[in-house]
């Protein structure tokens, strides 16, 4: 196997692990916790539908929101890497610029996106920041 055939399967199966199967797991997951989170709500006697229909919307946009997010940050990266590594070509120092950062900025985007979705988890949140703990 020739060095740039390895780079080519290398880049192949590092966008499938660690970008499309991550994505499928994630979707999965989250719509079984959806599916469990409203059959839970919907249970529950205590809540009124207007209650219900929030709590949905709320949930929807949240795991779009998140799900949206690891696609937008991570996306980009492995795109490039699999053009790359398809059409032996070398990436521009100026793109991997921009494309470095965007993939890193993965990591801090969940604790924003629920902060954002969940004023309970924002509140949670301040009061670490501000050394108040419980």
């Amino acid at each position: 196997m020739s060095c740039e055939e390895s780079h080519t399967s290398f880049s192949a199966y590092s966008l499938v692990l660690n970008f499309i199967l991550p994505l499928v797991l994630m979707i999965l997951f989250y719509y079984h916790i959806y599916k469990m989170l409203l059959h839970h709500k919907l249970s529950a006697v205590s809540e009124t539908i207007l209650t219900n229909g929030v709590i949905e919307k709320k949930s929807k946009r949240l795991i779009i929101a998140v799900l949206g997010m690891f696609s937008l940050t991570w996306l980009p990266f492995y795109l490039t890497l699999s053009i790359s590594a398809f059409t032996n070509s070398k990436v521009p120092s100026r793109i991997m610029i921009m494309i470095w950062p965007l993939k890193m900025s993965s990591s801090m985007s969940n604790p924003i996106l629920y902060a954002v979705c969940n004023r309970l988890f924002f509140r949670c949140m301040l009061r670490l920041w501000k050394c108040q703990g419980e």
